[in-house]
């Protein structure tokens, strides 16, 4: 008899595990359905620019000195961000596929990927649930809201710091189970590889006594044995500390890094903040349910309708009271509704970071808690309201026959600048930075007037957007009036004293002019901002070259093929006054 049930039992398991891997080769093909086409993608003229196609140092790939730059302070001047993890990711792209964007998007997807499978397997190391937890990584996978993340190369920060926070949860998870210090010490190292990848991580210390609440039950079910219970409580405390400490520290250095750079918008009231900040989870619950008109940019609002937001207030304060209701009864609803609240605190815009009024990367990781809300709810349907298991699972393939192709179109609007920029236009109104970014796009097309026009429109909009006046700066020096587009170039400047790029353009057309000591003037100043960057060394060089001071000019032509040993201007020039 103990031979048959062990026969029996161990051929459970075989088919368990044929089960556990059918799932995950159809969560691999299901997401590869909707991302494949990126591998046919560009780069987009925003920030991935600043990552890739115009930094200086990303031309070199992985090195010892770009190693040493990503965990400097450096970077926080190109892209406000410190993420180290982030730098080096993209350098060993470069080292791997040059500027090709090919192998760019290509790991974006398979990272994706790999978040997809480990979202099942700890789901379902937690719950035991095999289909649930399936259907939690299919949602995950293919949501439109998650398109932005996986899409755009420059957001190679969310899907690596998803990624590390999900191997953090799963190394917990098998703390709990052994209580070993090398699986803390494993778990707190996954931990600080999320940090520096992104630090939204900050919060997870937080999920992690949200997943002791639900599914890993660690908390005491019994309400009776008070002091027990509190003990419990203060240990699992304790044991986030250490976590919470790097919480603390990495808040700090992201703080510091975007005030630094400017990014934090501090002319912005505090209740006009708040008032975003409520409306934004509002807006970001409508979009997990209907995932239309999603646009890489969302302008901040001019004006806050109060009513709107007192609405808001309700709907939030509305969904806490059922959860904290039928807290007992549907436990899952605290984790997920919480996970969801907890996550986007540090991008909900209390504290205003850059000029968006909210974003759908911001959405990657926090989703999942509206998703475990979603799934293991409609798990309770059939037996809650009588409605037949037959139905609801055609409901849910309709659903995800929806969404996928929902996602599918979303992928495809960001084939290029053009593409994506022209669709932010159309899903939104006043939207400065799409004319801009759009504008930038129809230069590289050779639509110089159209152009124009799109950066008038921005400037319309947004008289203070220093970006506009530069690119239409851009625009003036590509028909040869001088003049005119230094003039643009100032006032960007003015407006935004530490872009870089504006000096370099100043300098530029400087240079056409003929004004070479203002224009080594202006380039020093980009200097400052960039000291690595090749072709402002190189220009300096053409200036002092043309003053007829060779010593100077050989000196920063030198300096310049230091920095990028295959910029052929600067080669020449230094042959040429060698000779």
């Amino acid at each position: 008899m103990g031979r048959r049930l062990g026969r029996r039992s161990g051929q459970s398991a075989v088919r368990l595990m044929r089960q556990e891997y059918l799932f995950l080769f159809c969560l691999v093909i299901l997401t590869l359905a909707v991302y494949w086409p990126v591998q046919h993608f560009d780069f987009i003229n925003l920030d991935d620019d600043l990552y890739i196609t115009d930094n200086p140092a990303m031309k070199e790939g992985l090195t010892w000195d770009n190693l040493h730059w990503a965990f400097s302070s450096d970077p926080v001047r190109v892209i406000c961000n410190w993420h180290p993890v982030t730098w080096i990711s993209l350098f060993l792209d470069c080292s791997l596929f040059g500027l090709n964007p090919y192998g760019y998007h290509i790991v974006n997807v398979l990272i994706h990927i790999l978040n997809v499978l480990m979202l099942f397997a700890i789901s379902y190391r937690m719950t035991k649930e095999i289909w649930l937890s399936a259907f939690t990584a299919l949602l995950f996978a293919i949501h439109p809201v998650h398109v932005e993340s996986v899409v755009w190369i420059a957001e190679r920060k969310d899907v690596l710091c998803a990624f590390f926070s999900i191997l953090t949860m799963g190394a917990y998870i098998l703390y709990t189970e052994r209580k070993t210090v090398g699986m803390y010490l494993l778990m707190t190292l996954f931990f600080v590889f999320g940090l520096m990848s992104k630090a939204m991580a900050v919060t997870l210390p937080l999920v992690l006594l949200l997943l002791d609440y639900w599914p890993l039950n660690r908390l005491p079910a019994s309400t009776k044995e008070t002091q027990h219970k509190r003990q419990i409580i203060w240990r699992l405390l304790l044991e986030k500390i250490p976590l919470l400490v790097l919480s603390g520290l990495f808040s700090m250095i992201a703080f510091d890094s975007q005030r630094e750079a400017g990014a934090v918008m501090f002319s912005i009231p505090f209740g006009i903040r708040t008032g975003n900040a409520l409306q934004s989870y509002v807006i970001y619950l409508k979009k997990m349910v209907w995932p239309v008109n999603l646009s890489v940019f969302y302008p901040y609002p001019a004006v806050l309708l109060w009513f709107r937001v007192v609405g808001c207030a309700l709907v939030l304060a509305g969904i806490s009271f059922f959860v904290a209701a039928y807290r007992k009864k549907f436990p899952f609803l605290v984790t997920g509704w919480l996970w969801y609240l907890i996550t986007l605190l540090p991008v909900i815009g209390i504290v205003q970071i850059g000029h968006q009024a909210y974003a759908d990367r911001y959405m990657y990781l926090p989703s999942v808690g509206i998703i475990l809300m979603v799934v293991w709810g409609s798990a309770m349907l059939p037996r809650l309201m009588q409605v037949r298991t037959i139905v609801l699972a055609i409901f849910v393939a309709v659903v995800l026959s929806l969404l996928m192709g929902a996602a599918r179109q979303q992928v495809d609007f960001w084939r290029n600048s053009r593409t994506i920029f022209e669709h932010a236009l159309e899903v939104t109104q006043n939207n400065y930075l799409a004319h801009t970014n759009l504008a930038v796009a129809l230069f590289s097309a050779g639509d110089v007037t159209s152009a124009i026009e799109h950066l008038n429109e921005a400037i319309r909009i947004k008289p203070n957007y220093a970006l506009a006046y530069y690119n239409r700066g851009v625009g003036l020096y590509s028909r040869g009036r001088w003049d005119e587009a230094a003039l643009e170039f100032r006032k960007s400047i003015q407006l935004d004293p530490s872009r870089a790029r504006s000096y370099i353009a100043l300098g530029d057309a400087l240079l056409q002019k003929g004004d070479y000591h203002n224009a080594i003037s202006v380039f020093q100043q980009a200097l400052l901002r960039r000291p690595r960057d090749a072709e402002t060394l190189s220009n300096i060089g053409v200036a002092w070259m043309r003053l007829g001071d060779n010593r100077q000019a050989a000196l920063h032509f030198k300096r310049a093929l230091q920095s990028d040993p295959g910029l052929k201007m600067a080669a020449e020039n230094l042959k040429h006054i060698q000779m």
